[in-house]
């Protein structure tokens, strides 16, 4: 998880972003981890493909970064949520459910 969390962080980096936060929320029995960039964004159009693998706009990518992102959160029974403004950068979600030892012990996380 702390891999892919890294990977999301390289590629706001990547994208030419200055200011990358990375938060974490409960919100009822999940957690949200956020990774938000001010990079250049992505359209409409890469938002549909960027999970696909090998699918890159960086001609020294692999195009592997993202579903192995996808694969991870899944793998922890979560899941992926993006949104992104070309020029304004891109707000990269994982919600994962709130284990029960956690619960009972009020951790946020």
């Amino acid at each position: 998880l702390a891999g892919a969390i890294n990977n999301l962080i390289a590629n706001g980096a990547q994208a030419g972003a200055n200011s990358l936060m990375v938060n974490a929320v409960r919100s009822d029995n999940r957690v949200e981890l956020r990774v938000i960039d001010n990079g250049k964004g992505m359209t409409h159009q890469q938002l549909a493909q960027i999970f696909e693998p090998f699918f890159t706009t960086r001609s020294q990518g692999t195009g592997l970064g993202l579903a192995v992102v996808q694969s991870v959160v899944r793998a922890h029974q979560g899941e992926v949520k993006v949104t992104s403004v070309p020029g304004e950068g891109s707000c990269f979600t994982l919600s994962f459910p709130l284990h029960e030892g956690a619960r009972a012990l009020g951790v946020v996380a």
